[in-house]
């Protein structure tokens, strides 16, 4: 039962409490009372009545429709039992396979232990977009995993959040630890910016390089690509990026078994084209001299010129598809001939043909005393070459390409367009096995052009992990790229609580806000095993990629744009966000470690799909709570402290119990 004095102080004027000279003038009124007379004139009193009740939530995400599976269709299997299962499969005629085991449950580490004879197939490759550096030891070197290994100017051992080393491409002003295997790489570079087909194909790149012969059968400094590649391709057994593998019509894949490691992830359906403003004047300057065929385009170009210039202002979020499409005209105009004038001229590669000589003809030694260096050569190509961009930029706006969209951001114009090279080599293979516990058929069999049904799906049985609690502090927001500088400050509380409980508790956060020692989403929350002896781990952030980015992509698999506000858009971002969670969770394999505790702390109001502890920052510890919850806490503790003052002089408790 709360009372509240009232003695008729309405402003300053009047006398505070202790400066009362009678106390009876006080009267004791009820909340409902004090509430009905101070209503009209505060009503900043109902809203704190309203704070002081209010709960937070998650924010509802598309749960409603998320694709559940129906479990007569999921094939479950014992340990042990994965490769048997595998095998059946494949003989009973199914060419695409879909291993859903939780992460952990060694999917990576069968599919090394894989006998191409007893598959009956001449070759297995393993895909993945960490082929240099596998999590098991059945895919390494000692049991004949070879690597394909594609064109990079130096790799770089750097060490993993779990303490490990890994290799990555070396950057700008890197020393690499393992030397560049091709000698025009950057030119390479340049072309693909470009957007020029075949820009890394021999005939383009290695037949006028000084260096082609040694690279054909030897290793060293700046060469041996060639030689590489030609000995692993003849493996029976390949790790390699489905980027690097060779085109199907030129490389039989009728008789090999593909294991495609995170599909979700690795698997793409299309090529995004950046276009600048510098891409348009050199689109310009190419077209001057072809009058007729500016005259026809200069009106899209005009639109185009204030969005590249920033003149025009786009908003936060720039210009979607459906929009632009709205807003640009639609040229009539020949675009084979268009595409022929703005064809790149890479004359420059060959630098004796002004001679009437062939570079490629020439010896290697006389090759090599006209061959410029490989940054003067990509110098060249970004200067002299035209990105190729504006013909299919017109077939976008005519609705000539199913699925492709455009749109407008703070970096300039985006093409996205469809491209069929992963789900051709798919389709190409004997079979596909694609391992992925948190990937859903549904998602699938749109990148792959097929139905779910044409899937064998299965996955390990595992035991409960009851040993395994996820925390939620649903009161932090989505905690997302754009995140405030409160918002991260009470994160940072967060985590120095738990280090402070336990300093080897890691932390997975966006690679913006990440220090060192902590792990990036996508990066680490995927295909590692950093993470599998650590007891504790903090999930920072709801890992949901950029929307426009997602809209172009589902587009591309679905035919057409969506609307932010389309169901099943909405599902399949859904989807994507839980996926990379359910994958980040299983980075801990709490069934591996039943007799362990294990905690994931998720920083996240997402609603996600499985049981959660929620609380908010405030329940963890008092240095993560909010503006207004540190208001109320100062506020407590005042009261406290002046209470006890207040009362310790006072000769009985009765006295006491009178006063309050």
């Amino acid at each position: 039962q709360v009372r509240v004095a009232w003695w008729q102080q309405e402003t300053k004027a009047a006398p505070d409490v202790d400066e009362l000279e009678d106390f009876s003038e006080i009267a004791w009124l009820s909340t409902a009372q004090i509430e009905a007379m101070a209503h009209p004139r505060f009503d900043w009193l109902e809203q704190i009545r309203k704070k002081l009740q209010q709960k937070p939530k998650p924010v509802e995400s598309a749960a409603a429709l998320r694709v559940t599976l129906d479990e007569s269709q999921i094939h479950e299997y014992a340990a042990g039992d994965r490769l048997q299962i595998w095998k059946t499969a494949i003989a009973q005629g199914y060419r695409y396979l879909l291993d859903r085991s939780l992460p952990g449950c060694g999917k990576s580490y069968d599919s090394g232990n894989v006998d191409p004879k007893s598959f009956e197939a001449a070759q297995l490759i393993y895909l993945s977009d960490q082929h240099r550096n596998p999590t098991v030891e059945t895919l390494d070197l000692a049991n004949g995993w070879i690597d394909l290994e594609a064109r990079h100017a130096g790799l770089t051992r750097e060490t993993t959040p779990g303490g490990k080393t890994r290799l990555r491409r070396s950057g700008k002003g890197e020393i690499p630890n393992i030397a560049a295997n091709c000698n025009r790489n950057q030119v390479i570079s340049a072309l693909r910016a470009k957007h020029v087909t075949g820009a890394d194909t021999a005939s383009t790149i290695c037949s006028t390089c000084p260096l082609r012969e040694p690279c054909t059968h030897a290793e060293g400094s700046g060469y041996g690509f060639l030689n590489q590649r030609h000995s692993a391709l003849s493996s029976p057994k390949l790790r390699a990026h489905p980027d690097s593998l060779p085109d199907p019509n030129d490389y039989s894949l009728s008789d090999t078994i593909l294991l495609v490691d995170e599909p979700g992830q690795i698997f793409q359906n299309k090529q995004d084209i950046q276009v600048t403003l510098k891409d348009l004047e050199q689109t310009v300057l190419k077209l001057v001299s072809h009058s007729h065929l500016f005259e026809t385009v200069e009106p899209l170009i005009v639109a185009l010129l204030p969005y590249l210039d920033k003149s025009e202002k786009i908003g936060k979020f720039g210009i979607n598809h459906l929009e632009l499409v709205q807003k640009l005209p639609v040229p009539i105009v020949n675009l084979e001939v268009l595409s022929r004038v703005l064809s790149p001229d890479l004359s420059f590669l060959n630098t004796t043909a002004a001679h009437g000589v062939d570079l490629a003809d020439l010896p290697r030694q006389l090759r090599k005393q006209f061959s410029e260096r490989d940054t003067q050569t990509a110098e060249q190509a970004e200067e002299r070459v035209v990105k190729q961009w504006l013909p299919d930029l017109i077939r976008v706006l005519a609705g000539q390409i199913p699925g492709a969209s455009i749109r407008i951001d703070y970096q300039g114009l985006t093409l996205t367009l469809p491209d069929g090279r992963h789900r051709t080599i798919a389709q190409s293979a004997k079979a596909a096995i694609f391992l992925d516990g948190t990937l859903q058929p549904i998602d699938l069999a749109l990148k792959l052009g097929c139905k779910p049904e044409e899937f064998f799906v299965c996955q390990q049985i595992i035991p409960n992990q009851q040993n395994l609690k996820i925390t939620q502090v649903i009161d932090l927001g989505r905690m997302g790229v754009q995140r405030g500088a409160d918002q991260q400050k009470r994160a940072n509380a967060i985590v120095t609580h738990y280090l402070e409980l336990d300093a080897a508790t890691k932390v997975i956060d966006f690679k913006k806000f990440a220090e060192e020692g902590m792990g990036v989403w996508w990066r680490d929350s995927r295909g590692t095993n950093d993470f599998e002896q650590v007891s504790r781990l903090i999930l920072i952030g709801t890992p949901c990629r950029n929307l426009a980015d997602l809209q172009a992509e589902y587009a591309v698999l679905d035919g057409s744009f969506p609307d932010e506000n389309n169901s099943d858009f909405k599902a399949f971002v859904d989807r994507a966000i839980l996926a990379d969670i359910h994958q980040a969770i299983g980075r801990l394999r709490a069934h591996r470690r039943l007799d362990k505790f294990l905690e994931i702390v998720l920083l996240s109001n997402f609603s996600i799909d499985i049981a959660t502890t929620q609380v908010k920052a405030l329940d963890i510890t008092p240095e993560a709570a909010t503006k207004w919850e540190r208001f109320v806490l100062a506020v407590k503790s005042n009261f406290r402290l002046h209470a006890a003052v207040f009362i310790t002089p006072l000769e009985t408790t009765t006295n006491a119990i009178e006063i309050l």
